[in-house]
């Protein structure tokens, strides 16, 4: 139960423990998780009720519209983006219906049904390219004080390959890994509490053997120190605000990689993890991928290669970004195999 046991309650009526209930249900997911739904429900008792959460009682779950825009708007106020404040609603929506559900409370809770969610943008955090994310992971290496900067490096390289989340990463152990004859299966639980199973190559899972030590955790790092990398790697790069970096731009461009390389949205999806594909849509949305149209392009992809000197071909393939060179490697080796 991750609330406080050693609290002396000033009631009897249940509710401190049927909290502890739910956010113990929600831990089921990750431990991250329940802390995040521990978070949003304080601060949302504490703003319409002024109260600690472990100090609530059954009236105060006698709630109405009135209290849910009441914390929206105080969270508006404080500059909070519309998505958070979602998530802080749906946390204690949740745990109403939970209680009322438990039938720990009897309150009419029709209500809930007409809070309105505010509008988020689409394009929340803004997507790195394979070249950023390689400058990045190798600036780590060279900045100076960035504690277990090599495994710091090799987060950020896991997570473009996998396009795993940052607490799917930080959550990993090395006996998720199972090694088969052509590579690395990973075993991960992700966001909504689905399987989520990448696969790397041996190649790369044997560098990160480099970094193992005495922890069970594959990156045995905090959030917290990730998000000040971020940061420091931002003003390193001269990366605007505009763009709205953060590491989950790393995940982001995982997929957009997967999407560029298969020319499948699905395949995308799948790198991802996403029940939804219009979420993969809105991921890909995010970059502009400045392509020329078919009519615009004069007729350049009438080019016979065959007809191209050598020496030309070579110099153009120099010319590629990082990632499209990646995705020709790739497709050189299947045409030697043979596929």
């Amino acid at each position: 139960m991750l609330a406080n046991e050693n609290v002396t309650k000033l009631h009897d009526d249940g509710t401190y423990d049927q909290l502890g209930k739910f956010l113990t249900k929600k831990s089921y997911k990750s431990e991250n998780t329940a802390k995040s739904y521990k978070s949003d429900l304080a601060k949302f008792f504490k703003i319409v009720k002024g109260k600690e959460l472990e100090y609530i009682t059954k009236a105060d779950l006698d709630l109405t519209l009135d209290h849910f825009e009441e914390f929206q708007a105080t969270l508006h106020d404080q500059k909070l983006n519309n998505k958070t404040i979602n998530r802080n609603v749906s946390a204690v929506k949740e745990f109403v219906k939970y209680l009322r559900g438990k039938k720990h409370i009897d309150f009419d809770t029709e209500y809930l049904n007409l809070i309105d969610s505010l509008p988020e943008h689409k394009n929340q955090y803004g997507v790195l390219s394979v070249e950023e994310v390689e400058t990045m992971a190798e600036l780590i290496m060279k900045m100076p004080r960035v504690r277990d900067r090599e495994i710091k490096k090799y987060l950020f390289l896991f997570s473009l390959d996998t396009c795993a989340r940052i607490e799917n990463c930080l959550e990993l152990k090395w006996s998720d890994f199972q090694e088969r004859d052509a590579d690395v299966q990973i075993t991960m639980i992700a966001k909504g509490n689905k399987d989520f199973r990448p696969k790397i190559s041996k190649g790369f899972y044997n560098q990160l053997l480099n970094i193992k030590g005495e922890s069970e955790r594959v990156f045995p790092v905090s959030a917290n120190s990730i998000s000040d990398l971020m940061k420091r790697l931002r003003v390193e790069m001269n990366i605007s605000e505009s763009r709205r970096i953060v590491f989950h731009s790393v995940r982001k461009c995982g997929g957009t990689f997967q999407y560029r390389l298969h020319g499948d949205i699905h395949a995308a999806q799948k790198a991802l993890g996403h029940s939804n594909i219009n979420t993969t849509t809105i991921y890909l949305e995010d970059e502009d991928y400045g392509l020329t149209g078919a009519v615009s392009s004069k007729g350049r992809s009438t080019i016979n290669y065959e007809d191209v000197e050598r020496e030309v071909l070579i110099n153009a393939i120099k010319k590629l970004p990082k990632s499209q060179q990646l995705m020709l490697n790739i497709k050189i080796e299947e045409v030697l195999k043979g596929n």
